[in-house]
C-alpha cells in the first residue's frame, strides 16, 4: 500500500506506523510525480480519497490515470466544500463511471455555518455563541 500526501509528517507517521509500504509526498496539484512515485503508480490498481477533496483535483487524478495500463478503481469518500464534478468529468474521459450512493449525500453546508465552525474552533464569536 502506498500513501501520497504532501505533509511529510504525516506520510512519515504512516510509514513508521507499518501502514505503508511506500510514501509520498510529490504535490500532483503542482508538478507531475517524481520517478519514483511513477514507478510506484504503475502498479496502483485502486485508489482511495478520503477527505482531501476539497483540495485535491482533476490534475491529481489526471497523474495518476494517465499512466493506467489497467483498470484503475477509485473509491472517494469526499467532504467537499467546491463541486467534484471536475474530477468526474477527468474520471470519465479515463474511462471511470462515478456514482454516488445518495442515501449517505449530504446537502452542501452553509457557508455561514462552516465559518461560523472556524471562528468557534479558533475559540471566537460564531453564529449561536
Amino acid at each position: 500500500m502506498y500513501g501520497l500526501d504532501i505533509a511529510a509528517p504525516a506520510v512519515r507517521h504512516t510509514q513508521e506506523a507499518g501502514l505503508l509500504d511506500a510514501g509520498f509526498t510529490d504535490d500532483l496539484e503542482q508538478v507531475p510525480p517524481g520517478p519514483e512515485l511513477r514507478d510506484a503508480l504503475d502498479e496502483v490498481g485502486l485508489i482511495t480519497l478520503t477527505g482531501g477533496g476539497s483540495y485535491i483535483t482533476e490534475r491529481t487524478f489526471a497523474a495518476r490515470l494517465g499512466r493506467a495500463w489497467r483498470p484503475v478503481w477509485v473509491s472517494a469518500f469526499v467532504l467537499r466544500t467546491v463541486s467534484y464534478e471536475p474530477v468526474v468529468r477527468t474520471l470519465a474521459a479515463h474511462g471511470l463511471h462515478t456514482t454516488t450512493d445518495a442515501s449517505r449525500t449530504l446537502p452542501p453546508a452553509p457557508v455561514h455555518g462552516r465559518a461560523g465552525a472556524r471562528a468557534r474552533d479558533r475559540g471566537g464569536a460564531g453564529p449561536g455563541r
